[in-house]
């Protein structure tokens, strides 16, 4: 699946140290004789720089350099030597600093992270020869801090490996794993291993299940050790490494830490228990080595007894013949490359290059790229994917694409055909991996499921095996949900064939790929677990592109749009999302009937795309009334839904409940019509007609739970057709209809409020109706009042009112009057028919205050009608009058109305007040007019004084604000300034500025004007 291509060679036949410096396009070679050889490569490209003669002979005694490691954050070539490291500026090589051992130095490896405080962090580690002690300098943000000297309890134990984890720095020799805490200064050995009690993911789960099942686990694993050609090409390798012992031992002291990129904790490999085991970090009790899932990580590799990470979750492996690539999760191999003149050591150049050093002293360098292909193209139909797949190497492939895509992809992309826009090839590699995880997992449970069936029709099924199966059952869907798969790829495939027979036609089922009528299926416990919760994502994530035609699926660091299509097996066949989601919906309620009853009630009374008839065949089916009721109701089948409320008081016999049952169904029927929108009124008032027909005794209780309850829906019905209803079955529910809109509603609807005006003139003679006809007239405008005024009136020509009654009566005509604008009539009844002056006053000051010109009109009316009814004595009203309105009317006019021969005894008092404030009043005129002129005459002076205003200037004179010189010309403009008891000139732009800012600051004295006005 990769391929490595040899683009050049480099041969020293001194060489002794080879170091690649990342970024820098910089390959360093160190030789025998001290010097140093600097190549340059970009891409294939490779080319001779620099040749230094004996680099390190000018400041150094020792001049060969037996290893080399860079440090980026340093911008530093730590060169080893055997007493000394030597540290060389990058870019030159120029030596500006030494680490001196004496003891010797046996080998070095050097890290770099993110420390404490996201400070930069840089650790070198050395081992010191002979003994079995390490030595660390640490630098943090690019500065040294400290050096820090490490002893192992056994004098034969070596570090062979190192990585650095945040604070922490593991460090793996040949007889185990330390940890060793950067800040606290304490080695601790890893003794404590743990294993895990179930499988992590879904591979490790089929691969115990598929061991205690005592099933070949080539089902589930690797197939392509089927393929003739492949099984040939094993061999030959397998015979060649056959006589290999010393390959093999070397291997078994393999012990290896690294970080892979899509793991949070670091990696300890142990070539001796051919296992692979995950550091975990809390404290120094509690630090574990956890087992990897996979068993067969290293069992293929036994014959490369070097390792080092590559790139992402990939390891580089090799031996003096040959090396691979593999997956460090489950060893997996990638490449495998044979070196025919054998290998001394391996080192990454890139994330896609490499550079072996080999034991003719020459340097390969190879390049990485994706060789896959044996696969269909991306672009193949998915249905077709289904039919022909076969299950060689899918985890493989997996593994690969996560691994590509963790990486971005980019690096081991580049040979790829048509891969200059590389998110769009990543994309198509994150496409793969859906279509490939979906395959493999329906494989795995079918798989899975048939031999457990086995198992179970020859030997008694073990606890473990159960508990396994549904971890294997979990694992899947879990990647269903993850890699959206096709909704009906998984209906077809993972649910029994008697569910989603009633229903399949409809949709075009395919039930022959993977489907099996005989097959076992998932139990239902599972289904209602698992099944249901991934049917559930994928109607949202349908749903979203049925309202913005696409949607996003995140997944391996890739945000990709997806449509319908993304959700389809046959993409040849189009489908809407309508179809997908009563696809989706219909299996969703199938299975809520099966294995959740309590959950169908709640699926039908939420919007949902189920297909109608087939609800309709099942909820009957099982008698599930109220459930049908609410989807017909939602569906918008309101007829249907009361009709079959219907159906089933008819269908009611003689029993002993048989009352409750009725009155069941009439609260049922009841509760139903109060939830229908206005707009089905016609629907309504059928269904209350024969409610009030079979239960004539509760009429007014029925009548009160369908129309008069509090839902405000019910404002906008047609009123007039639901009281003529109302009013036909029972009058006096009919009232209660209309104070109860005229109340609750608001109503403004004319008809219903002279309605109601009419239906309180018939009962005119209760005190309650009275009052709340008064209320009614009084307070509200909404009805018709030329209708009202007429009934009022023709009720006034009845021969059996009271007194009292008339006068009422007379006093309800003023209120439509006002409305239609009578209002002289309406001061004719207040004084002549009810003799009442504080209610005509009251009605005149209403008037004045909706529109004061109208309101002057009507209060002199109102000042005539006084003066008609009165004699030569000035009656008390008069006098009233002109206390409440002689503001308000002219006082002139006042007078001239008055008869002269109206004695106006009692005015005294009246009329000085009213000639007092007039003479105030034009008092207060006269003198703001004199304070004005005084304030325009010392206006007048300033202006005089400013303008009288002169300065001599001088060749000296300077601009107080800006200290330049003012010259003596006419085309310059000045002002003067009164500054510090003395005029000052200014430019004129100076003078200005300077006022602006006093104008912020000063507090101008009040005006004469400012008095007045308040």
């Amino acid at each position: 699946m990769l391929k490595a291509t040899l683009y050049t060679s480099i041969t020293n036949e001194e060489l002794t140290a080879v170091l690649p410096i990342y970024g820098a396009g910089k390959l360093l070679m160190a030789c025998k004789s001290g010097d140093v050889v600097i190549y340059s490569h970009q891409d294939t490209e490779i080319k001779l720089v620099q040749r230094i003669h004996r680099l390190l002979n000018r400041t150094n005694q020792e001049s060969v350099i037996h290893r080399m490691v860079y440090s980026l954050e340093l911008n530093t070539v730590f060169a080893q030597c055997d007493h000394s490291i030597v540290l060389l500026n990058s870019t030159n090589l120029s030596q500006y600093d030494k680490i001196v051992d004496k003891r010797g130095i046996g080998k070095c490896w050097l890290m770099e992270g993110i420390g404490a405080l996201g400070k930069t962090l840089t650790v070198l580690v050395y081992t010191v020869a002979h003994c079995s002690r390490v030595k660390l300098l640490i630098w943090r943000d690019r500065a040294f801090k400290e050096i820090e000297e490490i002893n192992f309890n056994n004098r034969s134990e070596v570090m062979v490996s190192a990585v650095l984890h945040r604070e922490k720095l593991l460090l793996a020799t040949n007889y185990g794993v330390y940890y060793w805490g950067l800040r606290t200064k304490t080695l601790f050995q890893l003794n404590r291993v743990l294993s895990p009690k179930w499988p992590s993911d879904l591979h490790a789960a089929m691969e115990e299940f598929m061991l205690l099942e005592n099933i070949a686990p080539g089902i589930i694993d690797d197939r392509i050790s089927l393929n003739p050609s492949v099984l040939s090409k094993k061999s030959s390798f397998s015979t060649f490494f056959r006589g290999n012992r010393q390959a093999v031992n070397e291997f078994k002291q393999v012990r290896f830490v690294f970080k892979p990129h899509s793991c949070e904790k670091p990696i300890y490999v142990n070539g001796n228990a051919e296992l692979s085991m995950e550091v975990s970090f809390k404290d120094l009790s509690l630090t574990t080595l956890h087992c990897a899932a996979s068993r067969k990580f290293l069992e293929n590799h036994r014959q490369f007894g070097h390792m080092q990470a590559l790139c992402g979750d990939l390891l580089l492996i090799y031996n003096s013949d040959a090396f691979r690539i593999i997956d460090f999760r489950y060893g997996y191999n990638y490449l495998e490359q044979a070196v025919d003149v054998g290998i001394k050591e391996i080192l990454k150049i890139s994330e896609n290059s490499i550079a072996v050093w080999t034991a003719d002293n020459s340097v390969r360098i190879y390049k990485l790229t994706v060789e896959d292909q044996s696969d269909a193209s991306f672009g193949q139909d998915f249905m077709q994917s289904v039919e022909e797949y076969e299950p060689s190497q899918p985890f493989k492939k997996i593994v690969l694409c996560k691994t590509l895509l963790s990486l971005d992809g980019t690096s081991l992309l580049c040979d790829v055909p048509d891969s200059d826009d590389s998110s769009y090839l990543l994309d198509l590699y994150a496409l793969k991996l859906r279509d490939l995880t979906v395959l493999w997992s329906l494989r795995c449970l079918e798989n899975c499921l048939d031999h457990h069936d086995t198992k179970n029709s020859e030997s008694k099924e073990t606890q473990r095996s159960r508990l396994l199966e549904e971890l294997v059952v979990k694992k899947v869907f879990e990647n269903f949900v993850e890699f959206l798969a096709p909704p009906e790829l998984v209906i077809s495939c993972c649910l029994p064939l008697e569910l989603t027979s009633g229903f399949a036609s409809a949709f075009h089922f395919r039930h022959d790929f993977g489907s099996d009528p005989q097959r076992r299926h998932i139990p239902g416990s599972q289904i209602n677990r698992y099944c249901i919760p991934f049917l559930i994502e994928a109607r949202r994530n349908l749903l979203n592109v049925h309202r913005e035609g696409k949607t996003t699926w995140a997944n391996s660091g890739r945000k990709i749009e997806i449509d319908c299509q993304f959700f389809q097996i046959d993409q040849q066949e189009e489908a809407s999302a309508d179809d997908l989601l009563t696809l989706v919906d219909t299996t969703i309620f199938k299975l809520y009937v099966e294995y959740s009853r309590s959950l169908v009630g709640p699926f039908t009374r939420v919007s949902n795309y189920c297909e109608h008839n087939f609800v309709v065949k099942e909820l009957t089916k099982h008698q599930m009334y109220q459930e049908l009721v609410d989807f017909y109701f939602y569906r918008g089948c309101h007829s249907d839904a009361l009709a079959l409320l219907r159906s089933l008081y008819d269908r009611l016999n003689d029993k002993d409940d048989l009352q409750e049952l009725q009155t069941s169904i009439m609260t049922l029927i009841i509760h139903y019509l109060r939830k229908l929108p206005s707009e089905y009124l016609e629907t309504i008032l059928q269904n209350a007609a024969w409610l009030l027909k079979e239960f004539p005794s509760q009429k007014e209780e029925i009548i009160t739970d369908i129309f008069l309850n509090y839902d405000f829906d019910r404002a906008n019905v047609d009123q007039e057709k639901t009281y003529d209803f109302i009013n036909g079955e029972c009058s006096k529910m009919g009232l209660r209809y209309l104070e109860y809109v005229v109340d609750i509603h608001q109503c403004k609807n004319s008809v219903i409020y002279d309605t109601l005006i009419m239906r309180y003139l018939d009962d005119l003679h209760a005190p309650a109706t009275m009052k709340k006809l008064l209320a009614i007239l009084k307070t509200t405008v909404a009805y018709n009042a030329h209708n009202v005024l007429e009934m009022l009136r023709d009720k006034l020509t009845n021969d059996s009112l009271s007194a009292d009654e008339i006068r009422q009566i007379k006093l309800m005509e003023t209120f439509p009057m006002k409305l239609i604008g009578d209002h002289e009539n309406a001061l004719c009844i207040f004084l002549e028919d009810l003799s009442s002056y504080s209610l005509a006053s009251s009605y005149c000051s209403d008037i004045y205050k909706s529109s004061p010109e109208a309101g002057k009109v009507l209060l002199w009316r109102f000042l005539d009608m006084i003066l008609e009814s009165t004699t030569s004595k000035p009656p008390h009203n008069l006098r009233q009058f002109f206390q409440e309105y002689g503001s308000v009317l002219d006082f002139v006019e006042f007078l001239r109305r008055i008869p002269t021969s109206l004695c106006l005894e009692g005015f005294e008092r009246v009329l000085s007040h009213r000639l007092k404030f007039n003479a105030i009043q034009k008092n207060n005129s006269r003198l703001q007019k004199n304070l004005l002129q005084v304030d325009l005459i010392n206006k007048a002076y300033e202006i005089n004084e400013k303008q009288a205003a002169y300065v001599i200037l001088s060749e000296e004179t300077k601009c107080p604000v800006c200290n330049k010189s003012l010259k003596n010309n006419v085309e310059e403009t000045y002002t003067i300034s009164h500054k510090h008891g003395r005029d000052v000139v200014l430019h004129y732009g100076c003078g200005q500025s300077q006022q602006h800012r006093h104008a912020k600051n000063v507090q101008h004295p009040p005006k004469v004007h400012d008095f007045f006005d308040k």
